[in-house]
């Protein structure tokens, strides 16, 4: 859904037209020098899956199979090499730099689209995804739908129901985030499924902030779920240019099936960040640290598989639980004042898990303990200087639960004193334990109650 205004080169001209007829003594036509309109049916160019907004600045053309492009990077180890290097015409985009094997010249050009495992965008206004449909020429209007928004007079504009519709893992439709409630919002904030008229369909410097077009739009209400298979259904019927042509494959003559219907797959878990960094070579944390480890999605406390072990092997009894917000850590540090340990489940961040050490094992949401007397009065402990193994053997994302196999360790040394919890926002005692959560409320980061 979007609103229309006049263009400032529209009102210009009028405007000099008005003062003295300027504008009215043959100038060329605002297209001059632009092809014309292909008159054949419309291509389906390309299908990118793209961050909803620029987070990663990663997208995804799930039809881009072609070969990569060659290249030469030179040396002085090759006289008469002739070189070719990568150039953004290539792919019609930034390609980077050529990848050349040790004691080679010739290589290939990377190509940041190729079709592959999509990226989960973090989410902004819905889900962290965009689906861009991008054709070779304009639709027909009869592909959106008006509205007139009482409040404020804008004409919104978005995608007739059923053109286009997403299948997820679960063989269900995936909802699409929703519209802007009348008179919210900015003027023609886009709903989840939408025509964007706007972009080029062969070439762009950034394919996030000045994507592909013009594009059929779907953006997925929620996250995509790891290591799913999603399938995205065209009506291709209804798909029509303004001759009523239905589309055809970026070949030109292969009529596309009604329906359409496309799949691509979803990355699997990974880690993006740690806090202290225990990922970091040679990395160190304090004996009374708590460890947060932050992932590219929701994930399930209940099912990770955690060992902490010294440099002996000896196992260190730890606490494994979703972070829930608060202060210090991931989250910067805003007042402790503000964080109120019975709303803990107002800010529950399935992307974070926090990891402490405690006096008793297995008392953790997925421990065998949890519950049970042993685990009433469980503490955080301050683990001895020296060398220790984080080790992840399984997880599961807390979406559908397609994710696959999981595994991740990291080596770090515990050295020095303690620190102030007040000073040190990573500090255990800033953490409100599993078995010490008020009122029901979810687990984690939050200060505890006077």
């Amino acid at each position: 859904m979007r609103t229309r205004f006049l263009s400032s080169a529209g009102m210009l001209s009028a405007a000099l037209t008005f003062a003295g007829g300027v504008a009215a003594t043959g100038c060329d036509a605002i297209t001059a020098g632009q092809p014309g309109e292909d008159p054949g049916p419309p291509k389906l160019l390309k299908v990118i899956v793209q961050d909803e907004r620029p987070s990663h600045f990663v997208a995804t053309d799930i039809l881009d199979n072609r070969p990569l492009a060659k290249c030469t990077v030179c040396d002085d180890a090759h006289p008469g090499c002739k070189e070719n290097p990568c150039t953004p015409s290539q792919y019609g985009y930034p390609a980077g730099e050529c990848s050349v094997k040790k004691g080679e010249v010739d290589g290939e050009c990377p190509n940041p689209l190729a079709a592959g495992p999509v990226t989960i965008g973090d989410a902004v206004a819905a889900g962290g995804n965009s689906i861009r449909l991008v054709f070779s020429k304009l639709l027909d209007p009869s592909i959106e739908e008006v509205t007139k928004d009482k409040t404020n007079g804008q004409y919104n504009y978005k995608l007739a129901e059923g053109i286009v519709k997403l299948i997820g893992p679960d063989g269900m439709e995936v909802k699409l985030a929703g519209e802007k409630a009348p008179g919210k919002g900015f003027a023609g904030s886009p709903p989840g499924a939408y025509w964007d008229p706007a972009g080029s369909m062969s070439g762009t410097s950034d394919t996030i902030t000045a994507p592909f077009g013009p594009a059929i739009v779907m953006k997925p209400a929620g996250q995509l779920s790891p290591g799913g298979k999603y399938k995205i259904v065209l009506d291709t019927s209804r798909a029509v240019d303004r001759k009523k042509q239905t589309p055809v494959a970026a070949d030109g003559k292969t009529k596309l099936p009604n329906p359409y219907e496309v799949e691509f797959t979803v990355e699997e878990i990974s880690v993006t960040g740690a806090t202290p960094d225990v990922t970091a070579e040679m990395a160190e944390i304090a004996p009374n640290d708590a460890i947060q480890i932050a992932f590219n999605s929701g994930v399930d406390e209940a099912t990770a598989v955690v060992t902490l072990k010294d440099k002996d092997g000896k196992v260190i009894p730890i606490v494994v639980f979703s972070d829930v917000g608060g202060f210090g850590g991931l989250h910067g540090d805003p007042d402790p004042m503000d964080v109120d340990p019975t709303a803990c489940g107002d800010n529950f961040n399935d992307h974070v898990l926090n990891i402490i050490a405690v006096d008793t094992a297995d008392c953790g949401p997925s421990g065998k303990n949890h519950n049970k007397k042993e685990c009433e009065k469980y503490k955080p402990v301050k683990l001895k200087e020296g060398e220790y193994t984080l080790t992840f053997t399984a997880l599961k994302d807390d979406i559908l639960a397609t994710s696959g196999a999981f595994s991740f360790e990291a080596v770090f040394a515990v050295a020095g004193m303690p620190t102030d919890p007040a000073e040190d926002p990573s500090a255990a005692a800033n953490f409100l334990l599993p078995d010490e959560a008020p009122n029901g409320a979810m687990n984690g980061h939050c200060e505890k109650a006077k």
